[in-house]
């Protein structure tokens, strides 16, 4: 779901996000277990932040709900 979450609204009990940028794994991650940054940096399995267009709070067990999809970009290339 990541690489193509960008732009995404949802909602996660009260609080609606607008999914903004991805995330690498943390270097301190990788200090405290070597590996993972090299397996999950690839296929942008790091994580993704977000801008807060409604704040509230969020409790374990909440429902999640994609608000909004925007329609993916294609690139075109030459030839």
């Amino acid at each position: 779901m990541l690489p193509k979450a960008r732009g995404r609204i949802v909602q996660i009990g009260p609080v609606k996000l607008k999914l903004t940028y991805p995330t690498r794994p943390c270097k301190w991650m990788e200090d405290a277990y070597p590996g993972p940054l090299k397996a999950l940096h690839p296929n942008w399995r790091g994580g993704i932040t977000s801008c807060v267009l409604e704040p509230g709070e969020d409790r374990i067990g909440d429902d999640v709900k994609v608000l909004l999809r925007p329609p993916e970009k294609k690139l075109l290339l030459p030839g």
